[in-house]
């Protein structure tokens, strides 16, 4: 199987392929979601961030593209691994990989920690690099 990468709409424009035509490409709404979600945490202890995947049948987070999720936060959150990849993620009974990292409010009340995620939705035609940022409320007590 032959997969082609594509980055961004301006490739995918050259080829002559339109999501509207038909083609195996869709809206990352279509083919991919991606939630990051954290619980309510206590000042000094760690609270683990969750990111989850749900892509559509048919369509998979490819293991072989590069994926990373790089953690920022001010600093009254400490992030210990500020990078994750695809291979720090778990896909067991997912339908796309999820992850955890946890983070440590260092003082109390609501931080804001940002998520920027890189992956590649892929079907059994093609692979379309995909970009998100995420934003997570860490409310702690």
């Amino acid at each position: 199987m032959v997969r082609k990468w594509m980055v961004g709409a301006g490739v995918i424009g050259c080829l002559g392929i339109s999501a509207a035509g038909g083609s195996s490409l869709a809206a990352e709404s279509d083919l991919a979601r991606v939630t990051a979600t954290a619980p309510r945490a206590r000042v000094g202890q760690p609270a683990t961030v969750e990111v989850v995947f749900k892509v559509a049948e048919g369509s998979h987070i490819s293991p072989d593209a590069p994926l990373s999720l790089k953690f920022s936060g001010p600093e009254t959150v400490r992030i210990d691994r500020t990078t994750l990849h695809y291979r720090d993620g778990s896909t067991a009974g997912a339908s796309g990989p999820v992850f955890q990292n946890p983070v440590t409010p260092l003082a109390a009340g609501t931080h804001d920690v940002e998520i920027d995620a890189s992956y590649y939705v892929c079907t059994a035609e093609l692979c379309n690099r995909q970009t998100k940022t995420l934003h997570v409320k860490l409310t702690a007590k």
